[in-house]
């Protein structure tokens, strides 16, 4: 396999911290090698030990599903960078691109806010990345669509268009058993929806595919192929090397990467994913507070949410990208306390393994 021995057990241990922490009852942790897609650790939790795995009772059957690959689920703000490489990439929307936040949007019938209701006035897209402003996510679907007041059918198109492109909606390919599709609304859904679909609320990922599409941007443009198998063993006992051609689809600009990236920069050092900071190295990431539907599809569970973070390090040439994610958390309930700290840790420890020096 691509696990690394030493990276599975850390995550293990920070994974079972993490929930333990946060008195969640479940979470998984997903390290890989944004270049190449090759994964050096994926834990998820419950586990169950493999060498007794009848003696695990019926009312814990879900230990055997692995969730990082099997679990769909509406992944939040971690969304916002990938829909702003659409924006960016479209030619329609600039770093610099700025607009006024009132704190809300009203779409027909509905209203959009910030989280909490915060509202931040004049900004540009890297505030809208680092504070993560829903409002703002909204506004570059409407200049996707040409139309800076309105969402379009166009606008509609051009978003979809792009998600597809980054590999929402479709498996990775990974080898492993039961790996879910993810959900895509169409283009001929309600504005509403694809309102929230900016920021990553009705929309189904897994982190497999969450992770992927991210390593697009740490690696400056190119749709990587998540895999876990290095090597087969045949018939006669020898050993052979499985060949993973690199995609060459590239997914977005490397301009756009590196624009998205710096954004994802202001996030750890003065937004929501500031306790991942460590002196001397440049770490992008984003947080995500996610909203959980109700099992009915009516709405949204009160005081239940997922928190997760996805970064990667160091900017400059990227040697891992890490997503960690906690399910409905109950001491924590942003992603900046449930899930940045796991991050932290073992990105902490993986610049010693991997000898990374610090850049200043």
């Amino acid at each position: 396999l691509t696990i690394d021995r030493y990276i599975q057990s850390l995550a293990a241990e920070v994974l079972k911290k993490a929930v333990d922490d946060n008195k969640a009852p479940s979470g998984s942790i997903i390290v890989m090698d944004p270049s190449n897609g090759a994964v050096k650790a994926m834990v998820s939790y419950p586990g169950y030990d493999a060498n007794n795995y009848s003696k695990v009772s019926p009312d814990n059957y879900s230990s055997f599903v692995n969730s990082a690959v099997s679990n769909q689920y509406e992944p939040g703000s971690g969304f916002k960078p990938l829909t702003m490489s659409i924006g960016l990439d479209s030619g329609k929307v600039k770093p610099e691109t700025s607009f006024n936040d009132t704190g809300s949007v009203t779409i027909g019938e509905y209203t959009v806010f910030n989280a909490e209701k915060k509202s931040f006035g004049q900004v540009d897209m890297s505030l809208v990345i680092k504070n993560s402003i829903n409002t703002g996510m909204v506004y570059v679907l409407r200049l996707l669509g040409g139309d800076p007041n309105n969402i379009t059918r166009a606008g509609k198109e051009a978003l979809y268009a792009g998600i597809k492109k980054l590999g929402f909606g479709q498996k990775t390919g990974i080898e492993l058993a039961n790996e879910a599709v993810g959900k895509l609304k169409e283009p001929t859904a309600a504005d509403i929806d694809y309102a929230n679909m900016t920021f990553g609320q009705g929309i189904a990922t897994t982190n497999i595919q969450q992770i992927a599409a991210t390593a697009a941007i740490a690696n400056g443009g190119t749709l990587v192929s998540p895999h876990l198998i290095s090597q087969t063993v045949q018939p006669n006992g020898d050993l052979k090397n499985v060949e993973h051609k690199p995609r060459t689809e590239r997914v977005m600009s490397p301009q756009t990467a590196s624009s998205v990236a710096t954004m994802m920069i202001k996030v750890v050092e003065g937004g929501s994913g500031y306790l991942t900071r460590i002196p001397g190295y440049k770490i992008a990431g984003k947080t995500g507070t996610a909203q959980v539907p109700k099992l009915d599809g009516k709405g949204y569970e009160e005081n239940k949410n997922i928190g997760s973070f996805v970064g990667f390090a160091p900017v400059d040439n990227p040697k891992f990208i890490i997503l960690v994610r906690v399910d409905y958390p109950q001491t924590n309930t942003f992603a900046e306390r449930s899930a940045v700290p796991a991050f932290a840790q073992i990105a902490k420890e993986l610049f010693k393994y991997y000898n990374i020096p610090p850049s200043n």
